[in-house]
């Protein structure tokens, strides 16, 4: 099942345009299901590695110096002698030829063009089911040979990873062994040229101590180490059998290895085509992300509130990708900027009827309130309106003159009294709330100085006579309805004179307003245009995420493959094996 799982992971990858990572995919469908196991040796070439896996063989089938090629991937495994070379000429595709072993050095000599290497050779310790990769050198000064290195993993169901005794501890070994570690495949660390080791100045039982401690150090546990001294066979701390009882160890776990080996693959696979996707969509991104910080303006940052920033909001994980640190905001953040942005655009639009609507009803509850004719201004409303009745004489035998000065004199006071009332209880407070209002909206300067003093309505005698109706009657209720008209036309007058210097303020705030609102306008469309490209960046991404989840997915439905179970080398230092578990050991030694 796993097979079929493989070539739909890889057909979906080559359907979302990355080819490289599908063929890979395909090629480990294909070693799959070969049914052989792949052990890779990878390392320092001055390790003599390629030493190593002659003594393994059996015989010189490797150079003793790096095959010229940036390809340079080996595989060695049990057979009739030949070696197949295949090239690729540009424009010509691939050609194989079939050469003896002993020519191999030779033909390489100019072999930039070679693709890969497949030797075949009598080698019992293979069996039918085993074969070796030889990686290029990692300390090579040729980068394409530790990238063919690094490109040859997917291949490799174990991996020796050998070290030169000198530079065991070197930076390059600890990182290159965590990067196979991260593979999730076993991988046993060789330190070869033990020969170089001085008792009298460590012991080998602190120096193992010291390999293994400091490995540790660096989060990295691999299956065992294994301590070599190809030049001198018989060095005390050689472990050449420890060797050839780990590969027979793995080879009786071998189809529980390749189908591990097949999903680890398949799962860095996974990864590396995610990335792969990414990079892909990275100019769209990064297009994204210039608006989604808004290089073109500034709009959410002044929807802030105050002390926050563009960077307040911004969500920084240790794990997000490039572009996302650039952008920064996030979409929530952006909407709520942009609701905030809407809402003070909604604010500013209706501000000055919001303003007028309560400056009226300010107004109107300053007038409702004002009771400008009291009982006693009543009482001198009523004797002026008795002097205006019909037949009103001062005295049996006054004449029209004294009678005509009663009435004006009772009007006079009638007309202090009320005028007074007016003032403190309408035009002192109106005039105090309207200043108060138009200082509070900002409205200042030469067109209003002197606005609040001309709401005033000046209350002359002639005016309260003039509201007297022809033909009253002059009782006592036309006294009430006359006390009642004129407070109503006073508050009328004073209504309208308000009025005209508010509804001046009114036209000037909404002219400002509209003003304002051209410049958030401006400022809401730039936020929205951040907004949207924004959510575009994070659609991508969870496309991108989505996808990668898919074939990780696909991978899971195969089953639940766990690591196996491999052979303990800890174990066998503390109790070395029964000869009969020492498979091929004389086979394999030279």
């Amino acid at each position: 099942m796993i097979n079929q799982t493989l070539l739909d992971i890889a057909r979906l990858m080559r359907e979302s345009g990355d080819g490289i990572h599908a063929d890979k995919l395909a090629e480990v469908e294909r070693k799959y299901s070969s049914g052989e196991l792949t052990i890779a040796f990878c390392g320092h070439f001055s390790a003599g590695k390629s030493s190593l896996v002659n003594r393994l063989c059996g015989h010189r089938l490797l150079p003793s110096s790096p095959i010229p090629t940036s390809a340079n991937i080996v595989a060695i495994r049990n057979g009739e002698p030949a070696v197949k070379v295949t090239r690729t000429d540009q424009g010509e595709g691939e050609r194989t030829a079939v050469i003896a072993p002993e020519e191999l050095d030779a033909y390489c000599k100019n072999g930039e063009d070679i693709a890969s290497i497949d030797i075949s050779y009598p080698i019992p310790l293979l069996g039918d089911r085993l074969a070796l990769l030889d990686t290029p050198g990692v300390d090579s000064t040729d980068d394409a040979h530790r990238m063919a290195t690094e490109s040859a993993l997917h291949l490799a169901d174990v991996v020796f990873y050998v070290m030169d005794y000198n530079h065991v501890l070197s930076e390059m070994n600890f990182e290159f062994a965590k990067k196979l570690k991260e593979w999730g495949k076993p991988i046993y660390l060789i330190v070869n040229q033990i020969d170089k080791h001085r008792e009298q100045e460590l012991t080998f039982e602190s120096f193992r101590q010291g390999v293994a401690e400091a490995f540790a150090n660096w989060h990295i546990s691999p299956d065992g180490f294994v301590y070599l001294s190809l030049k001198y066979p018989d060095h005390p701390h050689h472990e050449w059998d420890k060797l050839l009882w780990l590969i027979g160890g793995l080879q009786a776990k071998a189809d529980e290895l390749r189908e591990w080996s097949a999903v680890c693959s398949t799962d860095q696979l996974i990864r590396d085509h995610a990335k792969v996707v990414e990079a892909g969509n990275e100019e769209e991104k990064s297009k994204l992300a210039e608006i989604a910080l808004g290089s073109a303006g500034s709009a959410a940052d002044s929807s802030m509130s105050d002390g926050e920033n563009t960077e307040d909001v911004y969500e920084e994980s240790a794990a997000e990708e490039a572009e996302n640190e650039r952008a920064g905001l996030d979409a929530g953040s952006l909407l709520e900027a942009l609701d905030r942005k809407r809402r003070e655009l909604s604010a500013l639009t209706e501000q000055a009827d919001l303003k007028l609507a309560e400056w009226k009803k300010e107004l109107q509850s300053l007038l409702d309130n004002a009771n400008i004719t009291p009982a006693a201004t009543r009482d001198l409303a009523e004797r002026y309106l008795q002097s205006r009745k019909p037949g009103f004489k001062v005295g049996f035998f006054a004449g029209a003159a004294k009678t005509a000065k009663e009435t004006e004199s009772r009007l006079l006071a009638f007309q202090s009294d009320f005028s007074e009332r007016v003032r403190a209880g309408i035009a002192w407070h109106l005039q105090a709330m309207v200043k108060s209002s138009l200082e509070e909206s900002g409205l200042k300067g030469d067109a209003y100085d002197g606005a609040t003093d001309s709401i005033l309505f000046p209350i002359t005698p002639q005016w309260l006579a003039d509201q007297v109706q022809p033909g009253a009657s002059f009782t006592g209720e036309y006294t009430l309805n006359y006390a009642k008209q004129i407070a109503g036309e006073v508050k009328t007058h004073y209504r309208r004179l308000a009025l005209d210097v508010l509804d001046r303020a009114h036209a000037e705030l909404a002219a400002a307003s509209r003003s304002g609102a051209e410049s958030l306008r401006a400022e809401l469309a730039a936020l929205e245009r951040r907004c949207e490209a924004q959510q575009a960046l994070e659609r991508l991404r969870a496309q991108e995420a989505a996808h990668a989840e898919a074939l990780q997915r696909l991978l899971r439905s195969s089953g639940d493959a766990a690591k196996p179970a491999v052979p303990d080398a800890a174990a066998l230092d503390a109790a070395a094996p029964a000869p009969g578990e020492r498979a091929g050991a004389a086979a394999a030694q030279p």
